[in-house]
């Protein structure tokens, strides 16, 4: 069952160039296949941070917080890294609400995630790093 994750990771890569109607496709095709083939939900999650994330640099704020709120609970089962990711992007989507109040929690809790977290994923000199992720949020 490995074809949702090679349409995810196609997804991320159109993501990545900002080519945001292709990476919109291959996420929704990864939901379609992992509903028909009756995967685990949680194989969802990653799938609908990068909605999430396409929709907030589109300000679709319904949709994208509809795919945030669709995740948050299964945030303790995600990688270390696509936790930082997910609080840094949902903090900035709270931030661009204007809603800082929230935003701040957001990236207290991803502060807090990586202060906790070990050295190598914490330290923006590190190449395996996410870029996306600023610590200055925090």
């Amino acid at each position: 069952h490995q074809a949702p994750s090679i349409c995810a990771n196609l997804g991320d890569a159109y993501l990545f160039k900002n080519q945001l109607p292709q990476a919109a496709s291959w996420y929704r095709r990864a939901l379609f296949l992992v509903d028909s083939l009756q995967l685990p939900k949680e194989e969802n999650v990653s799938l609908y941070v990068g909605l999430a994330t396409i929709y907030l640099k589109l300000n679709d704020f319904d949709a994208s917080l509809q795919c945030y709120q669709q995740t948050e609970d299964h945030l303790p089962q995600m990688s270390l890294a696509m936790q930082a990711y997910y609080l840094n992007n949902y903090g900035n989507y709270y931030y661009y609400k204007k809603d800082y109040a929230q935003s701040l929690r957001k990236f207290l809790q991803l502060k807090q995630l990586l202060a906790g977290s070990p050295a190598s994923l914490a330290s923006a000199d590190d190449p395996g790093f996410l870029p996306e992720i600023g610590r200055g949020n925090c």
